[in-house]
């Protein structure tokens, strides 16, 4: 009879056990994943929550990772933004991605497209040491400028009036401007002002377009740009593959640029390598 008990005992505190687990499990998010829909309804990456909070792209790539529940962060240690209640905010505090579901303020994806194929995984790299911790400010329940993929890869494409892509912006590599052959063209001062290497001011990036200090007017935008007589929402030429990145030059005195005038939304007659490339 005493063995009978004990058993009884034993079984009951296993199946508590197993109660508690069960409870642990339910405190995750569903199946672990979770994925990120970009401002188009387009799923572009998402957070696998067994991976230590890694989000990968759908290709596989690890691109970020979540720390203390909401910072993220890129594996070069650099603080990326915030997820906070199913939404991925940039560093000016508006949306690039969301999970499905959300209906809030000008974001919404409630109705999203089918989710792509996910591809095998790529080696994550060591998390880097990060620095202290941001505090979540008021965020914006608006979509940013910023696409989801330009927020992960810190890269900005930059196409002519043409719809083809000329150059990048890189802004892990100091805001440098590089064509798609390698060869480092100018950078990105004080946010909007553009320099040649050789200190020359060339004019301004500002709201995603290109705009030459002389006629005003744009001579390239980013994709998904609606402005004026400037349309870069379908890009009807192919990306082009990066080649490898020349030596960036050093960085001479430069300009006083003058104040931001306003801008026309209207393409230049300057092709961008023109503007680029023009002494």
């Amino acid at each position: 009879m005493k063995n009978l008990f004990l058993t009884v005992f034993l079984i009951a505190i296993l199946c508590s056990g197993c109660s508690s687990d069960d409870n642990k499990k339910n405190l995750l998010p569903e199946d672990f994943q979770i994925t990120l829909y970009d401002k188009n309804k387009e799923a572009i990456a998402y957070i696998d929550y067994r991976d230590d909070a890694t989000i990968y792209t759908f290709e596989g790539e690890p691109v970020a990772y979540i720390e203390s529940e909401e910072q993220v962060y890129g594996f070069n240690g650099k603080f990326l933004g915030w997820y906070y209640d199913g939404v991925l905010y940039d560093k000016t505090y508006y949306a690039v991605g969301a999970k499905h579901g959300i209906a809030r303020g000008g974001i919404n994806t409630v109705s999203t497209r089918p989710e792509k194929i996910k591809g095998t995984k790529h080696l994550r790299p060591f998390k880097p040491v990060t620095g202290t911790g941001y505090e979540r400010p008021v965020l914006k329940d608006s979509w940013s400028e910023i696409l989801l993929t330009e927020f992960f890869t810190r890269k900005i494409m930059l196409c002519d009036k043409n719809k083809e892509a000329i150059a990048y912006i890189d802004y892990n590599d100091d805001a440098s401007i590089y064509t798609f052959e390698g060869e480092p063209v100018a950078y990105i001062y004080n946010e909007e002002e553009i320099y040649n290497f050789d200190g020359k001011f060339l004019g301004w990036y500002f709201n995603g377009i290109v705009y030459d200090k002389n006629a005003l007017s744009a001579v390239g935008a980013k994709y998904g740009v609606s402005k004026g007589n400037i349309h870069t929402e379908v890009i009807t030429l192919p990306e082009k593959t990066e080649g490898v990145k020349h030596t960036r030059p050093t960085k001479s005195a430069r300009e006083v640029a003058p104040v931001r005038p306003i801008l026309d939304n209207n393409w230049s007659t300057i092709t961008l390598m023109e503007f680029f490339t023009k002494k």
